[in-house]
């Protein structure tokens, strides 16, 4: 008995002493797998460290070449800034700015022909007032250093040497000199500087005709010319009011040009056109006058609602040889008779047949009224 209760108790020393080794085992093998995850995870960091170190570097060098190329085309702006000179060691010949005495400076190393503020206002006081020219404003850098900026662009008449150009010259406030003739000046129209005495040379007389030179303007005189423009050639013709417009009907409306007239007057003949496909316009012939009318026509099945200044219309210029044309047309009203079928054995409903016959009777009533006439 008591040899079989110490068997017992072997057995049970012998398995108690397996199940530890076993768990020595698998603890062994745990340690040993998270020495192998931190080895790894070691390894990532590294990497990460190297892909993070590898792209600093990368956008740095990026953004050197970005500033470089900045500080390259910030130089190349600087370089290119219109240089207007401050010597007062340059030639200069008398003449005339829109018939206004001047003193020209000749100055082939400026990029812009320029006017300085005093001398433009007394040519637009003097003269009619002066349309500028749409362009942006530049800067320019004199040489002294000091940056201005243009005001305004002006077609001007410059004349000197019993010679004439229409050339564009810049509005510079705080510019020195009165007038500065530049080197694209110079090109333009052939003319050089030169001599013993450094002066302004024009080609030999053969090549004379080739330059756009307008005629030499008459003295000044203190008594303005007046010049009366004439009106243009086209205009876009508006709404002044709101109107709604029923499907197939035509109507008479008021409209303005979008550009007011310089004159009114009955000698101008201008034929009117559409603008839209849906909403036609009657053609005729029509005056600048203080009041216009139209007639206008809907052949869709929509209404349509017209808007204040909505453009509808376009009127033409005709010249002489458009009218003759014109009058040579029969005025005598063709006569046209109405026919409407019979839609009685149609498939149409009785909404259908009213729209179609209510359509038929617009495009006769439309086809009798749509000739040439003076509105």
């Amino acid at each position: 008995m008591a040899d079989s209760d110490g068997q017992k108790l072997q057995d049970c020393l012998t398995s108690l002493s397996d199940g530890l080794r076993m768990e020595i085992t698998r603890t062994t093998n745990l340690e040993s797998t998270l020495t192998t995850q931190q080895s790894r995870v070691t390894e990532l960091e590294q990497h990460f460290a190297d892909q993070v170190q590898t792209l600093s570097t990368a956008h740095e060098l990026k953004f050197q070449h970005l500033d470089n190329a900045i500080q390259q085309l910030d130089t190349q702006i600087k370089d290119s800034i219109y240089k207007i000179p401050h010597s007062s060691q340059l030639l200069q010949v008398n003449g005339t700015l829109g018939r206004y005495p001047t003193t020209f400076t000749i100055d082939t190393g400026s990029n812009l022909t320029v006017i300085n503020e005093h001398a433009f206002h007394h040519i637009n006081n003097r003269l009619k007032p002066l349309i500028p020219i749409k362009s942006s404003p530049i800067s320019v850098r004199c040489a002294n250093g000091q940056f201005l900026r243009t005001h305004n662009l002006f077609h001007l008449n410059i004349s000197f040497s019993n010679k004439s150009f229409l050339h564009p010259v810049y509005v510079l406030p705080q510019l020195q000199h009165f007038c500065i003739l530049d080197l694209d000046f110079l090109r333009k129209y052939n003319l050089y500087v030169g001599g013993n005495n450094d002066q302004i040379l024009f080609p030999p007389e053969s090549n004379i005709s080739s330059i756009s030179t307008p005629p030499t303007p008459p003295p000044y005189h203190d008594d303005p010319i007046l010049h009366h423009p004439s009106n243009l050639s086209c205009y876009s013709l508006a709404t002044v009011e709101s109107h709604h417009l029923p499907s197939y009907h035509s109507i008479a409306i008021p409209v303005q040009p979008k550009k007011p007239f310089f004159e009114f007057s009955d000698t101008q003949i201008y034929s009117v056109s559409s603008l839209h496909e849906n909403l036609l316009v009657a053609n005729g012939l029509i005056s600048p006058q203080k009041m216009l009318c139209i007639e206008i026509s809907n052949f869709s099945h929509l209404s349509i609602d017209i808007h204040p200044n909505q453009k509808l219309a376009i009127m033409t210029l005709e010249d002489a040889h458009q009218l003759h044309s014109l009058e040579k047309i029969p005025h005598q009203p063709t006569t046209r008779e109405m026919h409407i079928p019979d839609l009685s054995y149609s498939d149409l409903d009785e909404n259908q047949k009213t729209q179609l016959t209510t359509l038929i009777a617009v495009i006769h009533m439309f086809l009798q009224n749509n000739q040439v006439v003076h509105m």
